[in-house]
């Protein structure tokens, strides 16, 4: 199950394939190796759309966080090695949120967290604007 949590108004111009497959590995995470409800929070502010993406599983320990973006990076336990995965997925992630000029860090508190600048539509790009569920 996941639960969103959308601002109305957050829009923000990206590729949305990529926006989609940062989410999806996200995901993917989190139905792997966390617990449902899984949550997806965006809110707008001071030039940026922030996004969270948590679960309700163990998470990582904080020592482990800044490695898990790293290539091959995997975390031993019995569950996590069971889970089929090389270990790039949130290189992928982080790579993609960096192009789009943002950023992308975890806490075992609040799940992983991006932050992706808001920009005001001058022409006609591919916008994305959530609908707000609740």
């Amino acid at each position: 199950m996941v639960e969103l949590d959308v601002a109305a108004d957050v829009t923000v111009t990206v590729d949305p394939l990529r926006l989609a497959q940062v989410f999806c590995n996200l995901l993917d995470n989190a139905f792997k190796y966390g617990r449902a409800p899984v949550r997806i929070s965006a809110e707008h502010g001071d030039g940026w759309l922030s996004c969270r993406v948590f679960d309700h599983g163990p998470g990582l320990e904080d020592d482990d966080a800044a490695q898990a973006f790293e290539p091959y990076s995997r975390f031993v336990s019995n569950h996590t090695m069971s889970q089929p995965g090389i270990g790039l997925g949130l290189t992928v992630v982080r790579d993609l949120v960096a192009a789009h000029g943002g950023c992308i860090g975890y806490t075992r508190e609040r799940g992983f967290d991006i932050r992706l600048p808001s920009v005001v539509l001058r022409a006609d790009p591919t916008v994305v604007t959530p609908t707000h569920q609740g």
